[in-house]
């Protein structure tokens, strides 16, 4: 999120609240009032840090509300596996074969590595990476 201004707000998410407000916006050069209609508005959000700033209340409002766990073990395993598997699909068997395995090692190392703070997007990025020396 944009960095907040000097009163606490970020401009482009009070662009998006007015919307949500009224329907519309109001056209500073032509001087009148623009409604917009059949707009749907869908969003995500990861906790603040790490450069990302908190959304204000005002925004949030707007919004339902929920959180996704982190996916276990077995459901990474999943995920990779099958992720993994399509792209050596193309490959000989005996490199498909490698799959269940490599999968099994990057899991297993990953929350140690990770500790709590684990996510899955760091996870598949750093199965990514390595899948990328796989090139042959």
């Amino acid at each position: 999120m944009p960095k907040l201004d000097t009163y606490g707000s970020q401009p482009p998410i009070e662009l998006l609240r007015q919307y949500q407000d009224f329907r519309g916006l109001y056209d500073r050069e032509k001087f009148f009032w623009k409604d917009i209609e059949n707009v749907i508005i869908c969003s995500a959000c990861a906790p603040p840090g790490g450069g990302r700033n908190p959304v204000t209340a005002r925004m949030i409002r707007h919004f339902g509300m929920f959180s996704i766990p982190s996916p276990s073990d077995g459901a990474l395993k999943t995920i990779f596996s099958a992720i993994l598997g399509g792209f050596l699909q193309d490959f000989q068997p005996a490199v498909r074969g490698t799959a269940g395995n490599a999968v099994q090692v990057k899991v297993i190392k990953m929350p140690y590595r990770y500790d709590k703070k684990s996510r899955f997007s760091a996870k598949f990025k750093i199965l990514q990476n390595s899948t990328k020396s796989l090139r042959f």
